[in-house]
């Protein structure tokens, strides 16, 4: 990144998606933060198919990675934590 930097290349970050590093969504996007050439980050679901699918692994979809960006981030995993009020 720091070469494509010094050179002036900007760079989108492209990331596939499993249920292993669902939870590590906010630290890429932080991460591409830190360099003013990174012009965003592509998430994509992993998708497997055929003979060689993993039939036990986790699918994901589109709905999955929008709500696991802020969930990831240290406010939404406060926000998790934090009791919830009660509507009477």
């Amino acid at each position: 990144m720091e070469r494509c930097g010094e050179i002036g290349l900007p760079v989108t970050l492209a990331m596939t998606v499993t249920a292993q590093n669902l939870p590590h969504l906010w630290e890429t996007i932080t991460w591409g933060l830190q360099f003013e050439h990174c012009r965003g980050v592509s998430f994509q679901p992993a998708f497997s198919s055929g003979r060689g699918s993993l039939s036990t692994e986790v699918r994901l979809n589109t709905a999955d990675l929008i709500l696991g960006a802020p969930n990831s981030s240290e406010r939404g995993k406060r926000a998790r934590r934090a009791p919830k009020p009660h509507l009477f």
